[in-house]
């Protein structure tokens, strides 16, 4: 996968995000996403598309599209459900 987190004592709120980035990426990686897209034909603009794949990845749809959206799948984020 090749992802490092830096863990930096001085800025406490970037391991967040760091550590977040790297659940994101060890929960969804890139390579699976492309894989289940191809075979689950769809757009990422259709909520029940991005939907069915955040249920495939055992994610929330917010998580989802967050991470779709940092690989450029798509252009907006999807908010959690209440």
């Amino acid at each position: 996968m090749g992802y490092k987190v830096n863990y930096n004592p001085d800025h406490p709120g970037t391991n967040c995000v760091e550590a977040s980035r790297f659940a994101m990426a060890l929960l969804m990686p890139k390579d699976l996403i492309e894989k289940w897209m191809k075979e689950n034909k769809g757009s990422t603009d259709d909520e029940e598309y991005i939907k069915k794949m955040a249920e495939a990845f055992m994610v929330d749809i917010s998580k989802m599209s967050v991470r779709l959206h940092s690989l450029g799948f798509m252009a907006r984020y999807i908010k959690k459900e209440k």
